[in-house]
């Protein structure tokens, strides 16, 4: 099987997009699942993709259905501690039944190589940011045309593919707002009364991997939440906890607008013991050394 592993929005669902419309019907099947920890693969597949003709599931009967093509493609997304331990089990009793392929590919945001016991993992990729110059030729290929705030775009998305495209989008259907100076002000749409929460939540996400839904709710109401989860603002991780995505937040720090803010709300979420001493020096300096880059 395949391990494809990066942070969120690296390309790992575009690198997968690109097999599938190379490799789809009518001789290879694609199956694509969300991963729940400790359930068995092949019934988390057919709770998807049930069969027609029966209600109850069986391991064999069903993989001889997901069989009859060529191939077969299963995509999960996970970072589940017994995968591998389940994944072997699968591809065990797979190939005690079947002579066609299958290939479990798995999409995980994890950023580190796993320290497997067994060498069932029979390739894993890590998914880099693109470099300046890579990024800066991704722009002038969805733009198509010069954009006066294309070196803006590149360093705010700072070589993370999904970040790049939707500046890009934002800039196709906004270009008279993103030409304009204070075109990150408007992208974030923050009001005065949201603004400082979601400047917290920046903070937060710098120094913490995750957000707990406990956290969250001291920083902000539910209603704020939710405007900041539409927005894509804030986006909700596989264990439920919620953070700022990092190329939103390294705009927001470029800005420079609100850095002074961020100092204050800094001290505000020591005072509240929601952060510690320690991590202040860790923001500071992701800030000084935006403002020099």
């Amino acid at each position: 099987w395949i391990r494809l592993y990066g942070e969120d929005g690296i390309g790992k669902k575009t690198l997968v997009s690109k097999l599938f419309q190379k490799y789809r019907y009518p001789f290879n099947k694609f199956y694509f699942i969300d991963d729940v920890d400790g359930i068995n693969i092949l019934k988390l597949l057919n709770e998807k993709y049930p069969l027609n003709n029966t209600s109850d599931f069986n391991n064999t009967l069903y993989m001889h259905n997901l069989s009859k093509s060529r191939r077969t493609f299963v995509i999960l997304e996970s970072k589940s501690d017994d995968l591998n331990e389940r994944a072997t089990q699968l591809l065990t009793k797979w190939y005690e039944v079947n002579k066609n392929k299958l290939i479990l590919i798995v999409l995980d945001r994890a950023s580190e190589e796993t320290i497997m016991n067994n060498q069932t993992v029979v390739f894993e990729y890590k998914l880099e940011r693109l470099i300046k110059e890579d990024s800066k030729m991704l722009v002038s290929k969805l733009l198509k045309h010069n954009c006066i705030k294309s070196d803006d775009i590149v360093k705010a998305a700072d070589g993370l593919p999904a970040a790049i495209k939707t500046l890009c989008n934002y800039y196709l259907k906004s270009k008279n707002h993103f030409e304009g100076t204070d075109w990150i002000e408007v992208f974030l749409r923050l009001k005065n009364d949201s603004q400082k929460a979601f400047l917290d939540f920046c903070i937060l996400s710098m120094v913490k991997d995750n957000l707990s839904q406990c956290i969250a709710r001291e920083i902000a109401d539910n209603q704020t939440i939710e405007f900041f989860m539409s927005s894509n603002l804030l986006v909700k991780l596989s264990n439920n906890s919620i953070s700022v995505p990092m190329w939103i937040i390294k705009m927001v720090l470029i800005s420079e607008k609100y850095n002074e803010q961020i100092k204050h709300e800094i001290e505000y979420l020591i005072q509240k013991s929601i952060l510690i001493s320690d991590e202040k020096q860790q923001i500071i300096a992701l800030i000084e050394k935006n403002s020099t880059d």
